[in-house]
């Protein structure tokens, strides 16, 4: 007598293929949400941590992360300064309350984390092999050190640039070398972070040009797809709150002088709202774009049908005519179920999460206080 006990049963070929799938979405999926692979100072950071023995993602690595950040951040600067002997220009204080904020900011790994996991759960439930395979290669290609550190060193530079054309020969107050070193690395900061919203366009063509796993009656309300608008609403939120931060801390460091900080904050001020402006809109549109295909592929067989039952409606029998209403109502329900994916509520979210940058360029500008001078009655 057989014993079926131990009998192996041999994964069909759709078993086969759903388990790629799963496996090429979680690969996909694991390297982008970790932001060490193409963030810069979570790179250098987490490489140094591992090298040590330390754990980054324990909350310990994440305390002596945030450290290094500060370490980085002043200590750098201040080298300088003994270097270049430029100690009568050193603004130690200033330094002080970027580095404190810069180090506090390595403490959103986690929050980051989780809403690039979340935004990658529509990813996730691809169901065409070559679409993730594309993600994947398009991942590897852009989103890495190698790409990114070139093109945020050339916009901090570029604005550097821009600042000393603008300042002109005579300037008010010099910069020490210091300072425009820490200003260099926020400048990077904010093109880093640009750059890497940006990127999300040219990806979201890919995501619409594909198949997915969706609700069959209605693909709106897919789990899947909804916690993927939700990851892009808490990118947009967190981005929206870091850039401003960097840009303020720049408008801090420069020299007394409104009308060079008008100039200069309305520039990075436009750069943060294209860049959520890419993070909201253009996933969404190819959100729509997958609704809309998904849903056509639902309900092409299903017309189909209904055109063969209602060919010879009164010679239905009484089963082929329920089948034919049963079918009706899910081709109708599916028809009408929503493909908004950019409703009044989404829009009053990507304006609130505005409001920061804005308030920090009318704070300039509007008020016309020089935020330098501001802060300077509190630091020599």
């Amino acid at each position: 007598m057989r014993d079926n006990s131990t009998k192996q049963v041999t994964p069909r070929p759709a078993d086969e293929r759903a388990e790629l799938l799963r496996a090429l979405g979680e690969q996909y999926a694991e390297r982008h949400r970790s932001l060490e692979n193409y963030m810069l100072f979570w790179f250098v950071t987490f490489g140094l941590l591992r090298r040590l023995g330390g754990d980054p993602s324990s909350w310990r690595g994440r305390l002596a992360g945030g450290l290094l950040f500060m370490t980085f951040m002043l200590g750098l600067p201040l080298i300088i300064a003994a270097v270049t002997g430029q100690w009568a220009l050193a603004e130690i204080q200033r330094w002080t309350v970027v580095a404190v904020t810069f180090g506090m900011g390595a403490g959103l790994y986690r929050p980051y984390h989780d809403v690039v996991d979340n935004m990658l759960s529509l990813h996730r439930v691809m169901a065409d092999e070559s679409g993730l395979r594309r993600l994947i290669a398009w991942d590897r290609r852009w989103y890495n050190v190698r790409a990114m550190a070139p093109v945020a060193g050339a916009f901090a530079v570029a604005v550097l640039v821009l600042l000393f054309s603008i300042q002109g020969p005579t300037s008010i107050v010099p910069m020490s070398a210091g300072t425009i070193v820490v200003a260099a690395v926020l400048l990077y900061q904010v093109g880093e972070m640009t750059y890497g919203m940006l990127l999300l366009g040219p990806e979201s063509r890919i995501l619409g040009a594909h198949k997915y796993e969706l609700y069959r009656l209605s693909p709106i309300d897919s789990v899947a797809l909804q916690r993927s608008i939700r990851g892009y609403n808490g990118l947009a939120l967190l981005n929206s709150v870091m850039t401003p931060i960097f840009i303020l801390e720049f408008v801090i460091l420069l020299p007394a002088r409104p009308s060079l900080i008008a100039q200069i904050a309305l520039v990075l001020l436009i750069m943060t709202y294209v860049s959520v402006g890419f993070v909201v809109l253009l996933p969404r549109l190819a959100m729509r774009r997958i609704i809309q295909a998904h849903k056509e592929r639902e309900m092409a067989p299903l017309q189909s049908r209904l055109n063969a039952l209602s060919a010879r409606l009164r010679q239905l029998t009484e089963d082929e005519y329920e089948e034919m209403k049963r079918l009706k109502e899910t081709h109708d329900q599916i028809r009408n179920s929503s493909e908004n994916v950019l409703p009044v509520g989404a829009i009053g979210r990507i304006l609130g999460a505005l409001l920061l940058p804005t308030a920090s360029f009318l704070a300039a500008v509007v008020s016309q206080v020089d935020l330098s001078n501001l802060l300077g009655r509190f630091l020599p």
